[in-house]
């Protein structure tokens, strides 16, 4: 039986992060495409990171509200998705987004979503 770190290691090893279309001064807000390979759904969330900091440490936290669930297909490309978002939610007008694909089926809301969150937070602070 695999414990609770094998298992985290292999669901983030199986993530594949790419930003989507050009990318803002600020990504600290935005939306994320989170899809499993090889299906058709594609999930969207807008995140907002947060920072916490003491006297020692700085630490990053991510907020998360899922939006929607979407068809991807071959005429509607992850670009299109990102302009379709735009226009629906006008609150952010060129928002950072980010399509992260898992190559592992398991439980989105148990397993995928949080360590996918974990992971972009990751990404944004390499990219910082």
């Amino acid at each position: 039986m695999a414990d609770g770190s094998s298992i985290y290691q292999t669901v983030e090893g199986s993530l594949n992060i790419e930003p989507i279309g050009l990318m803002p001064l600020r990504n600290d807000e935005g939306y994320f495409f989170l899809k499993f390979d090889n299906e058709p759904d594609t999930r969207v969330y807008r995140f907002q990171v947060t920072i916490f900091e003491n006297a020692e440490e700085k630490y990053r936290g991510i907020h998360t509200e899922y939006i929607d669930t979407v068809q991807k297909r071959v005429s509607n490309t992850f670009e299109s998705l990102k302009l379709d978002i735009i226009k629906r939610y006008a609150v952010l007008p060129n928002p950072a987004t980010f399509y992260v694909e898992s190559k592992l089926k398991c439980a989105i809301e148990e397993t995928v979503l949080p360590i996918a969150k974990r992971a972009l937070v990751k990404h944004l602070a390499d990219a910082a």
